[in-house]
C-alpha cells in the first residue's frame, strides 16, 4: 500500500512539472485574470515614498499618470498644448471626493505646494497629438513625437523613415476646423472603438486606411496652485492635501504625478455619471488667463502707427525648463494678441501695424518671471485716422481666398498717402494687410490694400482700414476665392 501512494505521488508530481515545463498556451496554472483598468487599494501602511494617493475610506488609490501624450513633467504655469493619452477607459484614474483627501508619503519634508494642472477630458480620438492645420487645410503631426504607440493609427500608418504625416479626411470627406480642438492639436467629436477611413499624406504619399478611435484624449485647460494652508501633518504616517470644495468637477494633474477624478459632494450623494467634469471655473478666457499671469497695464493717449510692446526678462533660471514663457496682450476693445519670445534675447514682443487708444494690458506666464522692463514703441502717431471698419462672415472654410480694397488717393506721390489695415480672426488673432499699385495701365495706375489668406476657417473676419479721408477714398472691401468665383460670402457692416 505503501508503495502504491508513492506511485501515485511521484506520478502527480511528474503531472504537475510537464505542465509548468511545457509552458502550454492552453493550460493556466495558478494564474488569474487581471483587469488592467480595475483600481487597486493599499492601506496607509503601505504607501510609497514620493507619490500621491487619493483616500477613499480606509483605502489609499494611487494617482494615474497616462502612459502617452507631453505631459509627464510637472509644471508651474499652464500650458494647453499639454496632452494626455491613453489607450484605456479613465477606470485607473482614481475618483477624490469632497469628504476626503490626497495624501502623500516621503522621507524628505517637500510638499510645501499644490499645483493643480486641470485636463479637459476631450473623448475618443485616433491616435495623434498636437498636430496642426497646414495652410492647405490638413492635419500635421510629427510620428516619432505625435503619435499614440500600440494605438491603431500607429499599426496603419506601420514602419516608415518618413516622419511627416498629415491628416486630410475622415470618411471620405476633408477635415474642418470644428473636428480639431487646436490648442492640443487634436481631433475630437469620435465615437469610442469606432472604424473611420482615414486620409493621409506619409511625405507625399497619400493613404486611406481604417483606423480605430482607440486613445481617450485630455488637455490642460486650467491650473491652480495651492500652499500650506491646504496642506497638514498627520499621525498616520503621511501628510494630506485637502482639496478646496470650491474646485469644479474635473481631471486633476497634482504636482505632475498623475489624474484623479474630483467630484465636489460626498460619495454617493449625486448621480457621478451627470457630473461636468468640463465645466469652466472661470467666467471667460480673459478671467482665466488673468488668474495665472502678471499683468501690467500700458496706456496710449493716441492711435499710433508702427505700435510694438516689448517685455524685458532679468534672466530665465533652470526653474522654468518645464514651463511655456508667454505674453498675451489684450488690447482695448478686448481683442487678445499672443507676443512672441526670444530666447536668446530674453524678450517678449508683438508689433502691429497700428496701436489703438486706450488701456492695454500686458499678461506674462508663469507670473513668478523675473521682468526687468515693459515699454512701447512707435514711430508716428496716427492723427485721427478715420478707421473703416467691414465684418465678413465665411459660411465654411475655404482656401487661397483674399480680402481687399481699392482706394483713390489725392496725392501726387502715393508714398505720401496713410493708409493701413488689419484682419481680425475670431480667435483672436491679426494679421497686417499690404498695400500694393496695379500699374499695368500706367496712365491710370490702381491702389490696393489687400491680404492673402491660404487657409480660412469659417467664422467672422473683421477688416479695419485706417486712413486719412481729405486724402484717400476706401471702396467697399471684398472677398476674392482665387480659385473659385462662385463663394457665398456675408458681408456685416460695420
Amino acid at each position: 500500500m505503501k508503495n502504491k501512494f508513492h506511485l501515485i505521488l511521484v506520478t502527480i508530481l511528474f503531472i504537475l512539472s510537464s505542465l509548468f515545463i511545457t509552458g502550454c498556451d492552453d493550460v493556466k496554472i495558478f494564474k488569474d485574470d487581471i483587469d488592467p483598468n480595475a483600481l487597486v487599494g493599499v492601506k496607509d501602511t503601505e504607501l510609497k515614498d514620493d507619490n500621491y494617493y487619493v483616500k477613499n475610506n480606509t483605502r489609499f488609490y494611487k494617482v494615474h499618470l497616462p502612459e502617452a501624450g507631453n505631459a509627464s513633467s510637472e509644471v508651474s504655469a499652464l500650458d494647453e498644448t499639454r496632452v494626455m493619452a491613453t489607450l484605456l477607459d479613465d477606470g485607473l484614474i482614481p475618483p477624490h471626493y469632497s469628504d476626503e483627501l490626497v495624501a502623500y508619503q516621503s522621507q524628505k519634508i517637500n510638499f510645501k505646494e499644490a499645483n493643480l494642472e486641470r485636463f479637459m477630458d476631450l473623448g475618443y480620438s485616433i491616435g495623434c497629438f498636437n498636430g496642426y492645420i497646414t495652410d492647405d487645410g490638413f492635419l500635421y503631426f510629427d510620428r516619432q513625437q505625435n503619435l499614440v504607440a500600440g494605438s491603431s493609427l500607429e499599426e496603419a500608418i506601420g514602419k516608415t523613415q518618413s516622419i511627416d504625416i498629415r491628416i486630410a479626411s475622415i470618411d471620405g470627406k476633408p477635415l474642418n476646423s470644428s473636428q480639431i480642438n487646436t490648442k492640443a492639436g487634436v481631433i475630437v467629436g469620435l465615437e469610442k472603438d469606432k472604424t473611420y477611413k482615414i486620409g493621409f499624406y506619409i511625405g507625399t504619399k497619400y493613404f486611406e486606411k481604417n483606423v480605430k478611435a482607440d486613445c481617450r484624449m485630455y488637455s490642460a485647460f486650467e491650473m491652480f496652485t495651492f500652499g500650506e494652508d491646504c496642506i497638514t501633518d498627520t499621525p498616520n504616517g503621511y501628510m494630506c492635501f485637502n482639496t478646496p470644495k470650491e474646485l469644479k468637477c474635473g481631471y486633476y494633474n497634482i504636482n505632475g504625478k498623475g489624474l484623479f477624478k474630483y467630484y465636489n459632494f460626498t460619495r454617493g450623494s449625486k448621480d457621478e455619471d451627470e457630473a461636468d467634469m468640463n465645466e469652466s471655473f472661470y467666467a471667460d478666457e480673459r478671467s482665466k488667463i488673468e488668474a495665472y499671469s502678471r499683468q501690467y497695464n500700458i496706456s496710449v493717449p493716441k492711435r499710433v502707427k508702427d505700435f510694438k510692446i516689448n517685455v524685458k526678462i532679468n534672466s530665465l533660471e533652470t526653474e522654468y525648463a518645464g514651463d511655456v514663457i508667454r505674453g498675451i496682450v489684450f488690447s482695448p476693445d478686448g481683442t487678445r494678441l499672443d507676443m512672441t519670445f526670444d530666447e536668446k534675447e530674453k524678450t517678449l514682443s508683438i508689433s502691429m501695424a497700428e496701436g489703438s487708444a486706450g488701456d492695454w494690458t500686458v499678461n506674462v506666464i508663469p507670473k513668478t518671471l523675473d521682468i526687468k522692463d515693459v515699454n512701447i514703441e512707435n514711430d508716428e502717431a496716427a492723427e485721427e485716422a478715420t478707421c473703416e471698419e467691414t465684418i465678413f462672415t465665411l459660411p465654411e472654410d475655404r482656401e487661397n481666398i483674399e480680402f481687399i480694397a481699392e482706394y483713390t488717393t489725392t496725392k501726387a506721390n502715393i508714398k505720401d498717402t496713410t493708409v493701413f489695415g488689419t484682419i481680425l480672426t475670431e480667435d483672436g488673432k491679426t494679421y497686417e494687410m499690404s498695400t500694393w499699385v496695379d500699374d499695368s495701365d500706367r496712365q491710370n495706375p490702381k491702389y490696393y490694400i489687400s491680404y492673402e489668406v491660404p487657409f480660412a476657417a469659417a467664422g467672422e473676419y473683421t477688416v479695419r482700414i485706417y486712413h486719412h479721408p481729405e486724402e484717400t477714398t476706401i471702396l467697399d472691401p471684398t472677398v476674392k476665392d482665387k480659385t473659385v468665383t462662385d463663394t457665398e460670402i456675408i458681408i456685416i457692416e460695420g
